[in-house]
């Protein structure tokens, strides 16, 4: 006969304090900002992207700071995603700056005969 052996009990996890020390209307903020990755309600929201693309961004780890999994569900992170949008609006303005200056570069250098 087997003996039985006395299963370990693992203690059970403390909770984030920091998720203890939310209000009732800081957490209602938070919610507002999670948008379910439906088409419908991607497209109320503003959002120009389709589901089956967000999915798809989520799956291969394309900015994950955007997105948030609860449970079986993923919700994209409004604020995190404006953010994301702007950084890519500066780095748009950044480039462009930069090729109007190697352009005015190249016709001085081919004016002047450099």
């Amino acid at each position: 006969m087997a003996k039985k052996t006395a299963k370990s009990v693992k203690p059970q996890a403390q909770e984030n304090t920091k998720t203890q020390n939310i209000s009732e209307k800081e957490e209602e903020d938070i919610l507002k900002n999670l948008i379910p990755l439906k088409d419908d309600e991607l497209k109320k929201a503003g959002i120009p992207y389709s589901a089956k693309t967000l999915y798809r961004w989520h799956s291969q780890g394309i900015y994950p700071s955007i997105f948030i999994r609860i449970g079986r569900r993923v919700f994209l992170n409004k604020r995190q995603f404006a953010k994301k949008l702007l950084e890519f609006e500066q780095e748009a303005i950044r480039r462009e700056k930069a090729l109007k200056d190697k352009i005015k570069a190249d016709f001085f250098a081919t004016v002047l005969g450099l």
